[in-house]
């Protein structure tokens, strides 16, 4: 993956100084249930650098049926983004997850298929 070619929008942790991996805390702002909505980083650094702002693609990430709602007030067009939702319990809601998202991910099987997507997505295609 052409990682310039990717920005994450994440809760960053912070780690301490020793080198061993430690986290000592949440760089802010926080993302929470409450403030998903990407209209709350619409002002923030985030999204308020040239190389995000024109972006036209988005790859959301989410474990509950209320992250669907991150890429709100974005400029983005719903066709293009990929919508990928991780449902490690509670698998009697597989079908609402089937509805909101475009790929359901079961059982916390790892990054293979997120990796996968940004792969497909990033990498220059030969005609």
């Amino acid at each position: 993956v052409d990682w310039s070619q990717v920005h994450v929008i994440s809760n960053r942790c912070i780690f301490e100084e020793s080198g061993e991996g430690k986290v000592t805390g949440f760089e802010q702002p926080l993302l929470h249930v409450f403030n998903k909505k990407s209209t709350a980083y619409l002002h923030t650094n985030f999204f308020n650098t040239e190389d995000i702002k024109d972006r036209t693609n988005l790859l959301l990430l989410g474990d509950s049926l209320g992250d669907i709602t991150m890429s709100e007030g974005m400029e983005i067009n719903d066709d293009r983004i990929i919508k990928v939702g991780f449902l490690n319990d509670r698998v009697e809601r597989m079908d609402q997850y089937l509805e909101k998202y475009d790929v359901v991910i079961l059982d916390d099987p790892g990054f293979d298929i997120p990796y996968y997507l940004l792969q497909e997505i990033c990498e220059p295609k030969s005609d």
